[in-house]
């Protein structure tokens, strides 16, 4: 079921049009303007995912859990570039350990609960449920030459801005290189999709571009009070191998 909204910037402003259908928790007491606003720290930490790491860091890590490094380059080929989730496509992978593998070196990590849809559905927000619960926001906006994927950095923020909903609900916690990364790999399979359907409709083709060829980090948080985790989703984002799986400026 989807609703009709006004945009990335209201789906950002509407506390009220967001609070009627996904609960959200908004800090109790408001923090004087200027000063920032934190909620109670997490204390655990997201699952460790092969997109946290570059493709050394993905061949130490699946070393460490106990399988051959050269898994690293298959795990990528399917994420990055197949936007593969299923351990039944993944057949290159022994048929008796892909769920063990998958469950492991790709653990999910974002959860759709909501998605609100404007512009005869060319702008597509989607409300995901992190690990520990917290939400987040992300936005598929397609325009006629470009895609462009507005992205999450924090659960909240807090920065404190008073014209922000988002700066309103405090900090609750900075988003893992993987779960930036995530947001981006889940609206490209959407798009994915949608190019199937198109295929399968059989009507007028639409030429519009089906691949995410902009990333804006205008969702939750402020990008650079995360800088470690966002400066690793950069990197991950514009790494030429798997060639062209955002946009071919990653050349």
């Amino acid at each position: 079921m989807t609703e009709t909204f006004a945009g990335c910037a209201a789906a950002s402003t509407d506390s009220t049009s967001r609070s009627t259908k996904v609960p959200v928790e908004i800090s109790s007491v408001r923090p004087e303007p200027g000063k920032i606003a934190l909620k109670a720290p997490r204390r655990t930490k997201p699952p460790k995912h092969i997109a946290d790491f570059d493709m050394a860091g993905r061949r130490e890590f699946l070393k460490e859990l106990g399988y051959q490094p050269f898994r690293a380059s298959q795990l990528s080929k399917h994420y990055f570039e197949r936007l593969v989730n299923d351990p039944a496509q993944m057949t290159d992978l022994p048929a008796q350990d892909r769920d063990e593998i998958v469950s492991r070196a790709m653990p999910q990590l974002l959860t759709p609960v909501r998605t609100l849809e404007a512009d005869g559905g060319d702008t597509l927000k989607v409300v995901h449920r992190l690990f520990d619960g917290a939400l987040i926001e992300s936005v598929i906006m397609r325009y006629d030459n470009r895609v462009t994927m507005c992205i999450s950095s924090q659960a909240g923020c807090g920065m404190n801005c008073p014209f922000c909903a988002t700066g309103q609900q405090g900090l609750t916690r900075n988003l893992s290189t993987a779960e930036i990364v995530e947001q981006v790999v889940a609206g490209a399979r959407y798009l994915k999709q949608m190019k199937g359907l198109d295929k399968a409709d059989g009507g007028s083709e639409d030429t519009r571009p089906l691949r995410v060829s902009n990333i804006v980090f205008m969702g939750m948080g402020e990008a650079l009070a995360n800088y470690k985790s966002t400066m690793g989703a950069v990197h991950r984002l514009i790494d030429p191998a798997p060639r062209d799986w955002v946009s071919p400026r990653a050349d």
